[in-house]
């Protein structure tokens, strides 16, 4: 598992909220990436289905470029799903909501 690092104060926030002890699905995209609007749905359809459960936080690659950079994160969409500051799992691309709602109750079952 990795960790979510940063050295820039800015961002420290950012790190901060990522290290929270609820299970969180953090969504990196940008509005000209056909991935990410492909992928938009099955997050929305996740969030509605675990709205209580699961924090969902939408991050814009090209706002955090240089955080994302430092955490391996180099091309979109990307989805990571973060527990105390520690990355339990990556999509890379786009994932069905079955696949994504499987893992997901897989790590909250953990």
């Amino acid at each position: 598992m990795n960790k979510i690092i940063s050295s820039n104060p800015k961002e420290n926030s950012l790190v901060e909220l990522l290290r929270n002890n609820e299970l969180m699905l953090l969504e990196v995209r940008a509005n000209w990436c056909g991935g990410s609007h492909i992928i938009a749905p099955v997050i929305k359809k996740i969030e509605d289905e675990f709205n209580s459960t699961i924090k969902i936080v939408r991050m814009d690659y090209d706002s955090h470029r240089e955080f994302l950079n430092k955490n391996n994160v180099n091309s979109i969409p990307v989805i990571l799903l973060v527990k105390e500051g520690k990355v339990l799992n990556r999509i890379d691309g786009t994932i069905s909501r079955g696949n994504l709602k499987n893992l997901v109750l897989e790590l909250l079952n953990c």
